[in-house]
């Protein structure tokens, strides 16, 4: 009887230890997540994350909360970029022939300090410029971003232009970028999605 007793306090113990130690990792998880930053998170999908080609679409829809009926709008990509739709409504990956991540559409919230919308982090360098598109006002930023891996600890620039379009009476914006190699390539970029949005 003491031995069935002993038994039955070891396994409740072990029960305890065990689900304490899940709890306690699925809220290291959760910290993680919370200190991940978007321009770390931008580097990871862009270096790592495949997609299927045949999967892309060269014209995708949005709707647009800035006109009175929320009319939607086409947006058409050159031919050696395609969109893929993403698990959020309305917003999709920007892939190039090869299938390697290059951009994002999608809804971002805002801030009273970026009232425009959130820009990324580790920005060191930003030209912005107003823009007039066929979602409403908005600006067209050139950044370079300075990046470094946490596992070498080595730093590296990653450039993109970034457009941000508020969308009225809500407290979030239009987003759209594209990240490019170097700084050269920047004034293409910005008449591209100026034509895109235009």
């Amino acid at each position: 009887m003491l031995k069935e007793i002993w038994f039955i306090i070891l396994f409740l113990f072990l029960t305890a230890c065990y689900q304490t130690n899940e709890i306690s990792t699925v809220d290291k998880n959760a910290n993680n997540m919370k200190n991940m930053d978007s321009s770390s998170s931008l580097r990871n999908d862009t270096t790592q994350k495949i997609f299927d080609w045949r999967e892309a679409v060269h014209t995708f829809t949005i709707e647009n909360f800035n006109s009175k009926g929320h009319d939607t709008l086409s947006i058409s990509l050159p031919d050696e970029w395609g969109a893929i739709t993403t698990q959020y409504e309305g917003a999709y990956t920007i892939v190039n022939e090869q299938g390697e991540r290059i951009g994002e559409w999608s809804i971002v919230g805002q801030s009273p300090d970026q009232p425009d919308g959130f820009l990324p982090n580790h920005i060191e360098s930003e030209e912005k410029e107003a823009i007039q598109t066929k979602l409403g006002k908005g600006h067209i930023y050139q950044l370079e971003l300075s990046l470094s891996d946490p596992e070498t600890n080595e730093s590296s620039s990653l450039y993109m232009v970034y457009v941000l379009i508020p969308i009225a009476n809500m407290d979030q914006s239009y987003n759209f970028f594209i990240e490019f190699p170097s700084r050269q390539a920047a004034k293409h970029y910005m008449e591209v999605i100026k034509d895109l949005l235009q």
